[in-house]
């Protein structure tokens, strides 16, 4: 559904473009609008890819215990940037979308401490769920 959804927006997007000839900000709303669904639509399929993952190592869990402090708050975080964007589109305050950089800099701080922690020698869970972590991550 979100796939269709986004080709569906992409080809209305581009038939205002095409037919209309929208100017400075016209257009600037109509690359925004399709970047945003782009990003949604990554998003979806890492939702996917999560649930996949999780349905593949039951009764196991996906995530390692000792990371799942640091899973979470990403979880936390990646929710509260989606809904303070869809904050920032609606109310076009510019102040609010210069604070979400520094949150956005949590989430590669979050990043980079897991990326230490898949590569330290203390690692005991294996490749498959090294490699599976940081693509269920992806920024």
């Amino acid at each position: 559904d979100i796939d269709e959804r986004a080709d569906s927006l992409e080809e209305l997007t581009l038939d205002v473009i095409a037919l209309q000839a929208p100017v400075a900000g016209e257009l600037r709303s109509l690359v925004g609008a399709l970047r945003i669904s782009t990003t949604l639509e990554r998003m979806g399929d890492l939702a996917e890819h999560i649930a996949q993952s999780a349905r593949r190592r039951y009764p196991d869990h996906a995530v390692p215990a000792e990371l799942h402090d640091n899973i979470r708050e990403m979880g936390d975080l990646a929710v509260r940037l989606v809904y303070e964007t869809g904050e920032i589109i609606q109310t076009v305050d510019v102040a609010h979308a210069l604070r979400l950089e520094v949150e956005d800099d949590r989430m590669d701080e979050l990043h980079r401490q897991m990326f230490m922690k898949l590569l330290s020698p203390e690692w005991s869970y294996g490749v498959e769920v090294a490699i599976e972590l940081p693509l269920a991550t992806l920024p």
